[in-house]
């Protein structure tokens, strides 16, 4: 992972969605002033002697009160610090002096990656009644936590579980808590106008059991008066909430991939950050939290699978976690498949694997340097069909043929080329001329190129004659030196 290159990306992409927001609240409040204003000059249609001028400054204070009250509110939550929101959603602080052996290793582990940061050390906490996955941090510069939930500590390795802290000390070094901190100040602002909206609603019936026969009359035009207020409230608040958490989600998802890159940078992991993430997203059937604080926490977690039933992408807080993973490691998928055969072989008796065929090379050491060659990626077309070929031999089915030729192309090009078959004209010669093409990079590029067709090979844990007879001529086209020493041999 090019993980400056990452993280400048998402510095930029997040400073446009910014932007994007703050041309979004002004065009918002325009339009409200327009909703006022229409509604004083309705008022006064109706009502001859209305100072429409009175209105529209009574309905631009009630919404303006509202507003203030509600952002003053979340202020007040958001000052208290992250201890306060660790200790709302139950989570155990963790101390050093009585921690258990699992808990101290998280110590550690946080104390490690602060340094690696350049960050002040957070306190701790843990979600123990969590067996999903998941961390985050919250509050400010001052007071800051990070909170684990029980099954991280449980489920992931050392490094899995580094590469997470590290992810969260991302979100500190990006000063992303100031400014998560201020939109939720912002955003819940506007929450309150639905939220008093409702209010009124619920006001109708207590006026209604309140009135008497007498003040019937009285009764009527109260609730008419609520009624109007608290539609307007709910209309405005639903828009401008629906607004919010578009551009709260779009910066999120920002921000996430920019905490990627700087957990790579500092543990210069990707495959633990890359494993961690697909471990979330493979064996946690539920990976959502079971406090009733998820959904105001979700967008702070390193991952949240909550999503909107009406808008699954608009509204999502994080990347899809396969993209993720992805632009983390392209080769992830590869790996991990091998490194799952591997564990199976270690732990098979040693007379099934002893005599176990595989397809590995030792390419030949180049006797004088090529200075001239070109980049691997520079030869998307011969690498196309090689692969092609080669996956098609090994017998899988159209749909994991053409699934397994995307993730392996994907590792040398952004190119979209089509999988090309074996019976196609001329495609016997273009083989020979790809392979032809291929043999004049240096031997280092050749090794990790034939490493990558073994791989491919053994994907499916059967090798066929015709599997076994293609490697070998792959091998001897492009290793011709180690081919002709083993003749010789």
């Amino acid at each position: 992972m090019e993980f400056f290159e990452s993280q400048s990306s998402a510095k930029r992409n997040s400073s446009i969605v910014l932007l994007i927001a703050l041309l979004a609240f002004i065009l918002g409040f325009l339009v409200l002033s327009w909703v006022v204003g229409s509604i004083a000059n309705i008022i006064g249609f109706f009502v001859s002697d209305a100072n429409t001028f009175v209105i529209k400054v009574a309905l631009s204070g009630l919404l303006a009160c509202v507003i203030i009250v509600g952002s003053f509110r979340r202020w007040q939550d958001v000052a208290a610090g992250g201890h306060q929101i660790a200790q709302r959603i139950g989570a155990e602080h963790i101390i050093r002096q009585s921690a258990s052996r699992q808990d101290k290793a998280l110590l550690n582990t946080v104390d490690e990656m602060a340094i690696a940061a350049g960050a002040t050390t957070p306190d701790c906490y843990c979600m123990r009644n969590e067996t999903a996955i998941n961390a985050f941090v919250a509050g400010n510069k001052k007071n800051t936590a990070l909170v684990v939930t029980q099954g991280a500590l449980d489920k992931l390795s050392e490094a899995e579980l580094r590469s997470v802290v590290a992810h969260e000390f991302g979100h500190i070094t990006n000063n992303d808590l100031t400014i998560n901190m201020r939109l939720l100040v912002v955003l819940g602002g506007l929450n309150a106008l639905d939220e008093s909206g409702t209010a009124c609603y619920e006001s109708i019936g207590k006026l209604g059991r309140k009135s008497h026969a007498n003040s019937v009359d009285e009764s009527v035009i109260g609730g008419m008066l609520l009624v109007i207020t608290g539609t307007i409230l709910c209309v405005l608040g639903s828009v401008f909430v629906f607004c919010g958490d578009i551009l709260k989600s779009a910066y999120s998802r920002r921000r996430e991939l920019l905490a990627d890159a700087k957990s790579v940078q500092f543990t210069r992991d990707s495959w633990s950050l890359a494993s961690a993430l697909n471990k979330i997203s493979v064996t946690d059937a539920n990976r959502g939290l079971n406090s009733r604080y998820a959904g105001e926490i979700a967008h702070l977690c390193i991952d949240s699978p909550k999503t909107n039933f009406l808008f699954p992408k608009l509204l999502a807080t994080h990347p899809e976690t396969s993209k993720r993973i992805n632009i983390i490691d392209q080769h992830f998928d590869i790996k991990h498949r091998n490194r799952q055969k591997i564990a199976k072989r270690k732990a098979a008796p040693a007379s099934t694997t002893a005599n176990a065929p595989a397809f590995k090379a030792t390419v030949t050491p180049d006797t004088s340097p090529i200075t001239n060659h070109r980049p691997i990626s520079d030869f998307a077309n011969e690498l196309s069909i090689v692969f092609s070929l080669m996956i098609e031999t090994a017998g899988y089915n159209e749909d994991n043929s053409r699934k397994t030729y995307e993730n392996c192309i994907q590792c040398y090009t952004k190119q979209k080329l089509p999988m090309r078959s074996a019976t196609e004209a001329g495609i016997t010669e273009k083989f020979e001329a790809a392979l032809d093409t291929l043999l004049q990079q240096p031997a280092a590029q050749r090794q990790a190129l034939l490493d990558h067709v073994g791989e491919m090979m053994e994907l499916d844990n059967i090798r066929t004659k015709d599997e076994k007879e293609m490697w070998q001529y792959i091998n001897s086209r492009l290793n011709p030196a180690q081919n002709t020493a083993d003749k010789a041999a």
